[in-house]
């Protein structure tokens, strides 16, 4: 049986929509005049679909639907919406609503429209479920030196790494800091040759640097490349940068103490101290991170020793 909740606190606009949804055999209506009846619902019974006004006292259909986004984010949302409310209809839809509704086309839309939603909801719910059974991927990103493409690169790996169950929620966070150091030591020091000792001197003066060589040749046309391959018990994460590499033997110990204030070399301590393991090729243009399954936190004062093979150039 397909449960729906229907919340609107006018008791004629709910009625005609409970009317023409009982005309489903098979789907189980529930009403609430109030937002706030409708979470208390959802505590403790489960929900194919939600179908609420939008101006309600108190509580109303934006705040809804934010609500049930963090408690049940697979969990779609209709919105009904009335004449001069169109603005907080396009809010619904960036917070998390799946559709939207006048309630002038009920009669003819409301039917379709929670059957495309339902039909939507249940393949995600069914790809979900077949990722549950993938047990090994790899993939290639061959990326230009745009700061943007950091964050998103991180989150996709970090991403791949709960999906597979190699780290947990608790410890993601961490291996998220240490691979965006990588990444940043690539694109940044590797194919722009922008020097974080630079940063000790002046931000604005790296941050200038770094914007003018995006568009200067030949820093422009290097590209940064990051194969990825996770399984149920590791993921690996390959870097590689298109620049002159570094002399690993000429950076400074990011553990010596006279060192640890410095920002050069801080993203060594940081992916040294988060990572399972961390190796750099001869050249130093090419570095391979290791996150192995392991649900306990790593030790944050353990494997601060740096030996020349594992280094970054942060």
């Amino acid at each position: 049986m397909t449960r729906l909740l229907v919340v609107d606190d006018r008791p004629l606009d709910a009625a005609v929509a409970v009317r023409l949804l009982r005309r489903v055999p098979d789907w189980d209506i529930e009403q609430h005049s109030s937002a706030e009846q409708a979470l208390e619902s959802l505590k403790t019974l489960r929900a194919d679909l939600v179908l609420t006004d939008l101006h309600m006292p108190q509580m109303d259909g934006l705040e809804l639907v934010k609500a049930i986004q963090q408690m049940t984010p697979h969990l779609p949302v209709v919105v009904m919406t009335s004449r001069g409310s169109e603005s907080k209809a396009v809010a619904a839809l960036a917070a998390g609503a799946a559709s939207y509704l006048p309630k002038a086309l009920l009669e003819a839309d409301l039917l379709p429209t929670c059957r495309r939603v339902l039909d939507s909801a249940a393949l995600r719910r069914d790809h979900a479920a077949l990722l549950d059974h993938l047990t090994e991927e790899r993939f290639e990103l061959i990326l230009e030196n745009e700061r943007r493409h950091i964050a998103a690169l991180v989150d996709l790996i970090v991403g791949r790494c709960l999906q597979f169950d190699v780290c947990s929620h608790t410890r993601a966070p961490r291996i998220g800091v240490a691979i965006e150091e990588a990444v940043v030591n690539a694109m940044i020091h590797g194919n722009l040759e922008v020097s974080s000792e630079l940063r000790e001197q002046s931000y604005a003066l790296y941050d200038r640097l770094v914007a003018e060589r995006m568009q200067m040749s030949p820093y422009r046309e290097r590209r940064l490349t990051a194969r990825v391959h996770v399984t149920r018990q590791q993921c690996q994460v390959s870097i590689c940068d298109e620049g002159p590499g570094f002399d690993q033997e000429q950076l400074r110990d990011p553990t010596d103490p006279e060192n640890l204030a410095r920002v050069s070399g801080r993203g060594i301590l940081l992916m040294r101290t988060f990572l399972d393991d961390v190796c750099y090729n001869e050249r130093g243009n090419h570095v391979t991170l290791v996150i192995t399954r392991n649900e306990e936190l790593p030790d944050p004062l353990a494997g601060l020793a740096v030996s020349p093979s594992m280094t970054a150039a942060g």
